[in-house]
């Protein structure tokens, strides 16, 4: 029996906030969403997240601001890495977190 890979995971903080896991093609690193978020979970193993996704710093000063829509990566133009402007669709997550 084969299993289909994981796009996302999910899980609760200890508070009580339900969170997810994703994987983002522009960075190419992980970020989480809370929900904070309203976030639609589709039967294909994709999400969909409003509004925008918006992460920023690191060593680079990077900014990646995007949609996430029925499992479409949708980067914005103000995004500073090569996907700016560029639709993708939501990759699996790395093995270590399948």
């Amino acid at each position: 029996m084969t299993t289909t890979p994981a796009k996302y995971r999910t899980g609760r903080h200890p508070g009580g906030r339900r969170y997810w896991i994703i994987f983002c093609p522009g960075c190419e690193q992980l970020h989480q969403i809370s929900d904070l978020w309203t976030v639609t979970e589709h039967d294909d193993g994709t999400l969909t997240a409003d509004p925008s996704i918006l992460v920023t710093g690191g060593p680079d000063d990077t900014r990646c601001h995007s949609y996430l829509r029925a499992g479409t990566w949708e980067f914005l133009s103000d995004s500073t890495h090569d996907h700016a402007g560029t639709n993708h669709p939501m990759p699996d997550l790395p093995p270590y977190l399948q």
